[in-house]
């Protein structure tokens, strides 16, 4: 499970490596001499952006965090099956999720 747990995060890094010109992957949070005439988007609407771009919002410890009642348990549901055929559009769909980058596998104790 150790390899297998980290390996679409080395995928992904391989991917955003290869396709660091492409405007859909951050490879950093500074903007470097960035002004709004650049950006097409921000120019139709210039009274919602600032005149200085300032680069993505810092890194937080916590980003989200659910507040639990005390003394209360998770709902528990049971599993049910999927037809055959559901199944497997549910892991065609999933699997693209997960070629994306949309999705990642999830190893919850």
């Amino acid at each position: 499970m150790g390899s297998e747990a980290r390996a679409p995060a080395r995928a992904y890094a391989i991917h955003a490596r290869e396709d660091t010109s492409s405007p859909d992957v951050i490879t950093d949070t500074k903007v470097y001499g960035s002004k709004i005439e650049s950006v097409p988007v921000v120019c139709e609407y210039p009274d919602v952006f600032p005149e200085e771009l300032l680069g993505l919002p810092s890194i937080r410890e916590v980003e989200f965090a659910i507040e639990l009642v005390p003394k209360t348990s998770p709902i528990l549901i049971a599993l049910y099956r999927m037809a055959p055929i559901e199944l497997k559009e549910f892991k065609a769909q999933l699997q693209e999720l997960t070629d994306k980058g949309f999705a990642r596998p999830s190893f919850s104790p």
